[in-house]
Order: C-alpha cells, then structure tokens, then sequence
C-alpha cells in the first residue's frame, strides 16, 4: 500500500469518526437559488371627479365610480307683459281692491277669494290674467260683492243705494260732472247715472269712485 493510499484511507477515518459524533456536518452542494419573481408594479388607479352643475354628479377614486342623481326641478317664469298681453298695473291694483272688498264683506280668506277668481279667468297669477279676461274678472268680483246685499233688496233700492254713494263721493272730493259723464261716455256710452244699470252702477262705485278716492 502507498503512502498516498494510507493518507486518504485515515483522512475518511477521521471523517467518519467526526461525523459520527456530531463534530463534523456532511458538505451538499447548495440547491440553485431560484430566480426571484418580480414584484407587480401596482395597479394605477386614477383618480376620477366629474363635478355636475345639472341633475347628476359623478365622484370616483381606486377604480370605483359613486353617481348621484338628483331629480332636476325646473322652474318655468312666464313673462309678464301688462298692456300688451296681460292686464296692466292699473286693472292689477284694481282686482285687488275688489278682492278686499269681497274679504271685507264675506269674511272670507285671501287664499280663498284670489284661487276662484283665477279658476274663473283660466290664469295662473293674477298678473297673468289676460288682457281681454279684465272684464270677466272684474264682473266675477263685482257680482259676488253684489251678492252680499239684503237678499230682499229690490233693484230701485240698489240702484239708489249706489247712486248715493257715487253723488256723496263726488262732492266730498269735489269731483266735477264733466269727469263723471266723461267716464260713463268712455266705458257705457252713456250720459247720465239714470240711465246705467244696477252692475253698472257697481263698476263706477267701485272704479271710479275708488279712483276719486286714491287720489284724494
């Protein structure tokens, strides 16, 4: 046997023994290492604001959207055009007066008198009461003041009752006759207080004199 063969022979020996005792750990050859997946990028989440003025607003961010609706209103304005399509400010201040006269004498509310009355002419607002309806209204209110006379009360007696309101008037603001007939001539074509009817009568009591007595 060689030197050389002796050598290797005790050097396993020692090997061995070592191993056998726990000094000595047995060599393997290191697994390959694996090779490292790469981490995924994050997901870009972009960031959504759609910000709305009408019925819909739209907010998102990471890839969620939240819509909210809101039920649009929409508010109609119609123009008022006195004069010319509607009743002008003048037979506006006069409906009102007839409208208190008709709570004064009735009791009744505003928020009842004003909805019949419209009801009557087919008008949203009064201020949208058409310039042909003034008429119709005026009548509707005239009549319903009217009716709040003595059931009993005989047609001379009305006709009495406004004819000295209207002459009691007149002379306490010293209106002169000349204005009168002129409004009977413009609004009946009549002369003469004689002559008017019973609603006729009603209208220059409640125009006319009304007129006298805002300007007194």
């Amino acid at each position: 046997m060689s030197v050389e063969h002796d050598a290797e022979a005790r050097l396993a020996s020692l090997v061995n023994t070592h191993l056998r005792e726990g000094n000595v750990l047995p060599f393997r050859k290191p697994k390959p290492k694996s090779a490292t997946r790469p981490k995924p990028e994050p997901a870009i989440s972009a960031r959504v604001s759609i910000n709305g003025t009408g019925n819909a607003a739209v907010v998102g961010s990471h890839n969620s959207v939240t819509i909210n609706v809101r039920g649009a209103i929409k508010k109609v304005v119609a123009e008022v055009k006195p004069g010319e399509t509607h009743i002008t400010d003048h037979e506006a201040a006069r409906l009102q007066q007839l409208v208190r006269e008709v709570h004064q004498r009735t009791g009744k509310p505003f928020q009842h008198i004003w909805p019949m009355l419209l009801r009557k002419v087919d008008a949203p607002t009064y201020r949208l009461i058409r310039l042909e309806e003034f008429t119709r209204a005026e009548s509707y209110l005239l009549h319903w003041i009217g009716s709040t006379v003595p059931a009993d009360e005989s047609e001379a007696e009305s006709r009495a009752r406004h004819t000295r309101y209207i002459k009691t008037n007149q002379r306490k603001m010293n209106k002169p006759d000349d204005e009168l007939v002129h409004f009977l001539e413009n609004r009946f074509g009549k002369t003469g207080l004689r002559e008017c009817s019973v609603d006729e009568l009603a209208i220059i009591r409640n125009e006319l004199v009304a007129r006298w007595r805002h300007t007194f």
